[in-house]
């Protein structure tokens, strides 16, 4: 396969391509269900994807991308590929299908990719809280108590080894 990467950018296809094909699937399995009018996720998404039309990093795909931006996206934020997840994701996997054509690689149906990006945790890594910790459920107080118990535990070991130290020294 030719480079198809332009002269400003020094990354390969296969690094940005897999990549942005990642971001746009992962984002549109994160859009709303339903998305009405007033659904701000809307204009996120939009931007978005409009701003692809100026970064991807070669000039043919960029070209491809622009046609297929300009012909779904005709009414902004309002256009029909952003009212659902389904409309989005079934929209956005009918572009990769379009490359992969384009590319002579194997069409890939939306319940495949669906499958790639819903499998995983939905939480924020960031985020911890007691039932990333295995500390939710019915015995979530028990948990709590033990693990703060061997916390105390451990604490106090370490200091009477600590002053044992101390005490044979002198």
């Amino acid at each position: 396969m030719p480079n198809k990467t332009d002269e400003t950018s020094q990354v390969s296809i296969e690094i940005w391509g897999n990549a942005l094909w990642n971001a746009i699937h992962s984002l549109s399995f994160s859009h709303p269900v339903a998305c009405e009018d007033t659904c701000n996720k809307k204009q996120g998404m939009h931007d978005f994807l409009k701003s692809l039309k100026q970064v991807i990093p070669c000039e043919e795909c960029r070209g491809h991308y622009s046609a297929w931006f300009d012909e779904n996206v005709k009414e902004g934020k309002n256009s029909a590929i952003f009212k659902s997840r389904d409309s989005l994701t079934t929209a956005l996997v009918n572009l990769h299908n379009e490359v992969n054509t384009r590319t002579n690689k194997p069409q890939v149906s939306i319940d495949t990719v669906r499958a790639k990006y819903i499998t995983a945790s939905t939480k924020c890594p960031g985020n911890a809280t007691t039932s990333s910790l295995g500390l939710s459920g019915e015995n979530s107080n028990r948990n709590i108590i033990i693990l703060i118990s061997s916390v105390v535990v451990a604490s106090v070991i370490a200091a009477g080894v600590v002053g044992y130290r101390k005490y044979k020294k002198s």
